[in-house]
C-alpha cells in the first residue's frame, strides 16, 4: 500500500462510501507528514549505473498513519503505516526504526509499525554494501553514504511515527475505488517463450505483452468529527518512475500531486 496523495482521486471523493468504527470500538486517527531529503548529495538508486545528486527538485517526504481501536474494556489494535519516497525498504530500516521507535512510545508495540517505498529512482539507499560496488561513494568527497542516510532515515521515521500517534483522534474513515492510468505494462512476450523489459514489439516474433494492466486507484479516506477529509491513503499499481534517470532528488510524480490534492482539497 503506497501511502500518498494522487492527482487521480480528485475526481472520485463522489464514489467514497462512508465508513465509520463501530461503537463498541470508536476509531482513531493521527497523521503526520516529514522531510526525509538528504543533506548533502547523493548516490542515487535504481539505474545501473552511479549518479551523484546535483540538487534537490522537490523535498521526498514521509507520511504517517496512525490507527487504534479501543473497546470500553481497554483492548486496543493499533497500527501506524509510513509511506517513504525511496526506491526500496530494507528489513535492517524497519527493524532500526522499530528499536527507536520503542523508546519514543512505551505505549505502543512496535512490531506494528509498517514501512513502505513508493519505489522513486531519485532517492538514496540505504546500506553501503547494496548491489556491490555499484553506488561506491567513498571516493567521492563531501557525498553522504548509503549508511549514513539510512541512519538519518530511521530516525526520521521514528520521528514522524511518533508525531503521528500522538494526534490522533476520534475519526470516521471511507473508502473509494476510481481508475486512472498512470502505469502501463512494460514487458514484452515473445514465440520462443522469453519476456524483455522494454522489448521491442515490431520483431516478428513478438507475440504480445506479457500481463494486464492494473488502471485501479484504491482510496481509503479519514475524517475528523466534523466531517471534513484529514488524509487519504492511495494505491495505484504504478512505481514513481517517471523522472527516473536524472541527477536530482525527487519524489517523483507523487509529490506533484500531494501538492494538487492539498491545493484543491485543503492542507
Amino acid at each position: 500500500m503506497r501511502l500518498s496523495f494522487g492527482i487521480c482521486a480528485i475526481t472520485l471523493l463522489s464514489c467514497v462510501s462512508s465508513l465509520s468504527a463501530p461503537a463498541k470500538a470508536p476509531l482513531s486517527v493521527g497523521w503526520s507528514t516529514i522531510d526525509i531529503t538528504p543533506e548533502k548529495p547523493v548516490a542515487l538508486v535504481g539505474q545501473l549505473h552511479k549518479r551523484i545528486s546535483q540538487r534537490v527538485l522537490d523535498p521526498l517526504t514521509a507520511t504517517a498513519l496512525a490507527l487504534e481501536t479501543k473497546t470500553p474494556e481497554g483492548q486496543s489494535e493499533q497500527a501506524i503505516l509510513v509511506s517513504c519516497d525511496v526506491l526500496y525498504i530494507r528489513k535492517s530500516m524497519l527493524d532500526k526504526a522499530r528499536d527507536l521507535l520503542k523508546t519514543k512510545l512505551p505505549d505502543f508495540d512496535a512490531n506494528k509499525l509498517a514501512l513502505n517505498a513508493t519505489h522513486t529512482h531519485t532517492g538514496p539507499g540505504f546500506a553501503d554494501e547494496d548491489f556491490g560496488d555499484l553506488y561506491d561513494v567513498s571516493e567521492d568527497d563531501g557525498v553522504m553514504k548509503a549508511s549514513e542516510y539510512g541512519a538519518f532515515f530511521a530516525e526520521k521515521v521514528a520521528q514522524v511515527a511518533a508525531q503521528a500517534w500522538q494526534k490522533r483522534k476520534p475519526a470516521g474513515m471511507s473508502w473509494g475505488l476510481g481508475h486512472a492510468v498512470v502505469g502501463m505494462n512494460r514487458r514484452a512476450r515473445y514465440f520462443d517463450g522469453s519476456a524483455v523489459m522494454y522489448g521491442a514489439t515490431n520483431r516478428p516474433e513478438f507475440s504480445g505483452i506479457e500481463g494486464y494492466e492494473d488502471h485501479s486507484v484504491n482510496i481509503l479516506a479519514t475524517w475528523d468529527t466534523g466531517g471534513a477529509l484529514t488524509g487519504l491513503v492511495l494505491n495505484v499499481a504504478s512505481p514513481s518512475q517517471v523522472s527516473e534517470h536524472q541527477f536530482q532528488l525527487s519524489a517523483d510524480y507523487w509529490h506533484d500531486t500531494r501538492v494538487e490534492l492539498r491545493r484543491r482539497l485543503g492542507s
